[in-house]
């Protein structure tokens, strides 16, 4: 009689230590993802024409999602950036847009700003210059900005068959993964019974 409740001890000891595992894992899968978003433009360009600022998202998960403001001061049109560009599953990366930006008859443009993935933290880009030059070529050495940050992922687009489009899809993945455990726990509890 005692070898069974020890067994029935053990067993449910084995099964918490089952539902420990498998929500530590559940909880741990979707903290800690990083993404990052450079910037580059040229250093400098002749008065009165046009240069790019080109945005690259070149880490990122499967499905992301990244928005950024930037102002343009020193007469650069336009003088303000607000933009976001999505990576869904399937695309290559790098994921890139890019911003046309007119430079005046003189000076320099100062371009500052931020960015921020879906989940993260806003991440300050390093200011970048550039200086109207009064030569009639552009020189087109990129000055680059890479940071990367923590995040937790974007909600899914539920392409699974637990989808239910009326809830968050992650969160029915997480109950979905839970009761498998759970029943996975239970069949191996029953197995040691026999």
């Amino acid at each position: 009689m005692e070898s069974a409740q020890l067994l029935k001890v053990k067993t449910m000891k084995n099964m918490m230590k089952g539902m420990l595992i498998l929500t530590l894992f559940i909880l741990l899968s979707g903290i800690a993802f990083a993404g990052t978003l450079k910037r580059q433009s040229g250093s400098s360009v002749a008065p009165n024409q046009q240069f790019n600022i080109v945005y690259s998202m070149t880490q990122a998960d499967a499905e992301d999602f990244v928005a950024w403001h930037e102002t343009i001061s020193g007469g650069c049109t336009p003088n303000l950036i607000e933009d976001f560009m999505t990576r869904t599953a399937g695309d290559n990366l790098p994921v890139t847009k890019t911003k046309t930006i007119n430079s005046p008859s003189s000076g320099s443009c100062i371009i500052t700003g931020y960015y921020q993935f879906a989940g993260g933290q806003q991440i300050n880009f390093q200011t970048q210059t550039v200086t109207i030059q009064s030569q009639t070529t552009t020189t087109t050495q990129p000055q680059t900005t890479t940071t990367t940050q923590a995040k937790t992922p974007p909600p899914s687009t539920c392409t699974n068959f637990w989808e239910d489009p009326k809830k968050n899809c992650e969160i029915n993945q997480m109950v979905w993964w839970g009761l498998a455990g759970i029943v996975i726990v239970l069949i191996i509890s029953r197995s040691g019974r026999r």
